[in-house]
């Protein structure tokens, strides 16, 4: 007798090689134009909160228009099941096909694993059978598609359980997600093994689980890692004789008086992952210099600390440029989550519509104040001119 749990791993495995994602983008980049759905349970919800992750994807194309929409929801499997709200888990993934549909993404970011992975090596079958459906229900769109892994839990003090015992499971779930990329002709970022490293003392998660601030900043140059996108991360070098010694993004010109030394700089593109580029000068007298930028006092360093540390641009102008961005960015995050996720929803499209139903039409009023912020987003995404004096402030 044939066993009819091998019937549908079979089944699968067809489905897998013969329905095909798009063909993936070699090499994979950002398109300008590009409007990317994010998908996911809380990993993909709470990215909305800091903005590091959409900062780091759109820094790397600072002259490409490209729009995000979180679609999150925390607690959320790849079954739907948190997003059913009164109705069974069948009509939310329904609903999210949908609002995918609707939205007419070019490039989908699908990010689940995480929860299913609590099943083990029992419910691996079940979640790759339901992933393969998400592949195949959102192909009418023609969009891209990325898999992301579920990323390495850490180990937590008492009175906290340990997360990281469920790593195995997670570990199981990655190469699965991996395998079935290569089948479906999806890119796929490996976080498991790149987004907390291995022996992480809590650093990245505040209850080994779920990220913090840290490691969501590390989420997006992860991503950026991952996807083989454009970044810089190479010093300024530049010799007190007013030589560039490496980085072409650097020009030195001439200051009057021969105590100071004056370099204009414009990045290629800001550092949402925090890898930022320092720039260091060589061959100073010995001494305390001031590092001005566009003119008022940034640091005061040594020659010693400028040549062999130097200055981060992140703590200048770049770095403030950066945190308008990711405050822009969370803002536009925020509109949209109303603009998807009105409160009072049962109210106004659910079964109770018939008491509130009437303001339903304002909810798009949201889009327009999305379209707003991704206008100031469109700006701060390009890194600007800037000139750095290097001036002696004596012994």
């Amino acid at each position: 007798m044939i066993n009819p749990r091998l019937i549908t791993l079979l089944g699968v495995m067809i489905l897998a090689s013969s329905q095909v994602s798009a063909e993936k983008r070699e090499p994979f980049e950002l398109r300008d134009g590009d409007r990317v759905v994010l998908l996911g349970g809380t990993l993909v919800e709470r990215a909305q909160k800091y903005g590091f992750v959409e900062s780091a994807l759109v820094s790397a194309y600072p002259d490409r228009n490209i729009s995000f929409r979180n679609l999150g929801w925390s607690g959320d499997t790849v079954f739907a099941e948190s997003r059913g709200i009164f109705d069974p888990p069948a009509v939310g993934y329904r609903r999210i096909i949908e609002q995918i549909t609707e939205l007419k993404p070019t490039l989908i970011f699908i990010a689940y694993g995480t929860n299913e992975s609590f099943a083990g090596k029992a419910g691996l079958e079940r979640f790759l059978g339901q992933l393969n459906k998400l592949i195949d229900d959102v192909a009418k769109t023609k969009a891209d598609i990325v898999l992301l892994s579920p990323h390495r839990h850490e180990v937590m003090k008492p009175p906290l359980p340990d997360a990281s015992k469920n790593n195995p499971n997670l570990k199981l779930y990655t190469d699965a997600i991996e395998r079935l990329a290569q089948q479906r002709s999806c890119q796929f970022a490996n976080l498991y093994e790149t987004t907390v490293p291995a022996g992480s003392k809590a650093t990245y998660t505040y209850n080994g689980i779920h990220f913090a601030e840290k490691g969501y900043q590390r989420l997006g140059g992860v991503l950026v890692d991952e996807l083989r996108l454009p970044h810089q991360s190479a010093d300024i070098l530049v010799s007190a004789d007013r030589k560039i010694e490496a980085n072409g993004t650097a020009k030195v010109f001439v200051l009057d008086g021969a105590k100071s030394l004056g370099v204009s700089i414009q990045l290629k593109r800001l550092h949402a992952a925090g890898d930022w580029p320092r720039l260091k000068v060589n061959g100073l007298k010995a001494g305390n210099y001031e590092i001005k930028v566009d003119g008022k006092t940034s640091a005061k360093l040594s020659a010693k600390q400028l040549a062999e540390s130097g200055f981060s641009l992140g703590d200048g102008p770049d770095g403030r440029q950066l945190t308008q961005l990711l405050s822009k960015t969370i803002d536009k995050n925020l509109l949209y989550f109303h603009r998807w996720r009105p409160q009072n929803v049962t109210y106004l499209f659910g079964f109770r519509k018939h008491e509130q139903g009437n303001n339903a039409k304002e909810v798009a009023e949201f889009e327009p104040l999305v379209r707003k912020e991704e206008s100031v987003i469109a700006k701060l995404r390009v890194p600007k001119p800037h000139r750095y004096e290097i001036v002696s402030a004596g012994k």
